[in-house]
């Protein structure tokens, strides 16, 4: 910077570092923990319009597996959470965000096989199955290449 010019708007910009570590933390927190507590609120929301506007005995375990609305409801409030998820990661791989991206999705792939596997999931239709899988690395690596353009 030279003290005889006057600044000049590249030089008010603060320089981005890359941050493996926050890009991943942060990454999986929002990828897992927000995912969860969404789909939590979202099938609590789902429960209560169904009960009001169909009854409670509408109402089973299987009901909202089988219910093909709200598991494309689903579905596409995942694959926003975890695109912003991508986001996230991108802001803190500077130079780095698909790789990271890529590092993110494999962990976020492994923690819901894991959790999967804890879990009745033969209930749920293969066709969700399969696009609440492949939405993880679809969905995660287009928020880190969101990042990588805007830069």
């Amino acid at each position: 910077m030279d003290i005889y010019k006057p600044p000049t708007p590249d030089n008010n910009r603060p320089e981005r570092q890359l941050k493996p570590i926050n890009a991943i933390c942060y990454g999986l927190l929002i990828s897992i923990v927000l995912t969860t507590i969404v789909s939590i609120v979202e099938a609590l929301i789902f429960g209560i319009i169904v009960a009001t506007t169909e009854g409670v005995e509408k109402l089973s375990a299987d009901f909202i597996a089988h219910n093909p609305v709200f598991l494309f409801i689903d579905l596409i409030v995942t694959f926003a959470c975890l695109f912003y998820a991508g986001k996230v990661t991108g802001k803190y791989a500077f130079g780095q965000e698909l790789k990271f991206g890529l590092i993110v999705a494999v962990m976020t792939i492994t923690i819901y096989i894991l959790i999967y596997s804890t879990m009745d999931s033969s209930t749920y239709p293969i066709w969700y199955n399969i696009a609440s899988f492949a939405s993880v690395f679809v969905a995660i690596l287009a928020g880190a290449k969101s990042m990588k353009q805007t830069q």
